[in-house]
């Protein structure tokens, strides 16, 4: 109905993110929004991405985020050393970090996983 702000979607979205260090920055990649951000602490860049993500998924309607719409896939690198880092573990701790962040359209927050 015109004039009514639209509902958002109930469901929790899960967003991967990969963290690495790189001639003296750290840099956090969204796997699921291509976005990264870069930073000197890794408090530093969890807060720019925290912001990053908050902002780029409140501009999505309950339709858009219902139907992934805002889903884009980062490089298939980053992609790559994800999955080995879900099936090896260990030997990958080294090079980067993963983290996960969730989003909760209901409240439009933000929370590190």
């Amino acid at each position: 109905m015109k004039g009514l702000s639209p509902m958002r979607s109930t469901a929790e979205i899960k967003l991967r993110v990969i963290a690495f260090a790189r001639n003296g920055h750290i840099y956090v990649v969204s796997l699921d929004t291509n976005q990264i951000v870069r930073g000197e602490s890794f408090d530093e860049v969890k807060k720019k991405m925290k912001d990053a993500l908050t902002v780029y998924m409140k501009s999505f309607s309950a339709d858009e985020l219902d139907s992934n719409k805002y889903v884009r896939l980062a490089p298939l690198r980053y992609r790559v050393v994800w999955n080995l880092m879900m099936t090896m573990g260990r030997a990958f701790k080294a090079w980067a970090t993963l983290l996960d962040f969730i989003y909760d359209p209901q409240s439009e927050r933000l929370k590190l996983a």
